[in-house]
Order: C-alpha cells, then structure tokens, then sequence
C-alpha cells in the first residue's frame, strides 16, 4: 500500500492507496479498489468521483476516462465538457485535442469546440497556429478556428519564426 509523508516525516493521509503518483498542481493521483481519484495537500480525496483511470494536473486540468470515453476534470472536480470523447491530449497553449467518432478537433479551456470543422488529424498550436488534414491534405488553422489559407497542401510542417514549410504537388514552399 502506498501513502505520503511530509518533510517532518508525518503521514499525509489515514486512507492508504494502491498506487500513489507524485503532486502536480497541488493533487496526486491516487488508486483505490481499481479506480482512480485525487488527494489533496490536506490528505483528503479531492473528488467525489472516481475514474477508471486519470492522468496528472497540467495547466488546471486532468484528462480522465470513465467508461471507455474522456474528458477533462479542472481543479473544483467539475467536468470541462457535457460531451465524452474517444480521446483527449493535453492542454497546450490554451487548447487541447480531442476526438470523437474517427474526427479531431480542439477544445479550449472554457470548454468550446474552436471549430465547426472537424478533421481527420491535427497538431498542436505553435505560433499561433495548427496543422489541421482532412481527406489527405494540410492547412491551418488559428486560435478562432479560422483557416489560414484556401490553398491545401500535400503536407506541411509547424510554424518557426513566423514561416512553415508546406508541399504541394512534390514541391516545398516556405
């Protein structure tokens, strides 16, 4: 069984655990009974519900799976999403990767869907912009869900210093 103590050697908590993971953003996850839930710095659980399984705190959010499908817990132990996905990545820059039914999209961290579009793959958001593909070719989108341009492309890298490097039809452009 596993527990935590402070630096003055004290246990942190009466409960003690399956499985213990490190503090992140001031939560540890914690396993119990084969499900998954949160202590606090207190030693309390943090959460009433428990998952199936839950990754660390990053940048106030944890994604958690319950029942086969994801989402995304803040802090307070409320959901970000009413809707479930097939799955979800982590929060950068503001936004996250989710998909559902074989499409990807991204959602932010108030819990809006950025684009009616939803594509067959996508990156995440570097300068501002992300690589978004759909039927086999590349564009971008930016922090609104706009596309960048009218022109898609065979393939494309990420944004640096402003400028990306796109192909279309065996040729790069930059």
């Amino acid at each position: 069984k596993w527990n935590f103590i402070n630096t003055e050697g004290q246990l942190l908590s009466k409960q003690w655990f399956d499985a213990a993971l490190d503090f992140s953003e001031g939560f540890a996850k914690v396993k119990l009974n084969r499900k998954y839930n949160f202590i606090n710095t207190e030693g309390q659980i943090a959460f009433d519900q428990w998952f199936d399984w839950v990754g660390n705190f990053m940048n106030g959010f944890a994604m958690v799976q319950l029942n086969g499908k994801w989402n995304f817990l803040n802090t307070e132990g409320q959901l970000l999403s009413q809707q479930w996905f097939d799955w979800v990545g982590n929060f950068m820059n503001g936004f996250a990767i989710v998909q559902l039914n074989g499409k990807c999209n991204f959602i932010s961290t108030e819990g809006r869907i950025l684009s009616n579009q939803w594509f067959d793959n996508m990156r995440i958001f570097i300068e501002g912009f992300a690589g978004v593909r759909l039927n086999g070719k590349w564009n971008f989108i930016n922090t609104e869900g706009q596309l960048l341009s009218k022109q898609w492309f065979d393939d494309a890298g990420n944004f640096s210093e402003g400028f990306v490097v796109v192909r279309l039809n065996g040729k790069r452009y930059n």
